[in-house]
């Protein structure tokens, strides 16, 4: 299996972010994190681990039915 790049899964969640209208701050509130921490992962600037990605991915998912 092929480990997704840092842009492919940033883009992809980035992509739903703005699909459903969520904001950096949402998201940071929703998984207990802050917003500063959500850009610095996003950007490239943290290390993520696929946990977090899922956490990430979920908790998008989770608001987005909200929309």
């Amino acid at each position: 299996m092929r480990v997704k790049s840092h842009a492919e899964w940033a883009s992809k969640l980035v992509g739903k972010m703005y699909l459903y209208g969520i904001t950096s701050k949402m998201l940071a509130e929703k998984v207990g994190y802050t917003a500063p921490y959500i850009s610095m992962l996003l950007n490239g600037k943290k290390p993520i681990t696929e946990e977090t990605k899922s956490k990430l991915f979920n908790a998008v998912a989770e608001l987005g039915k909200g929309a």
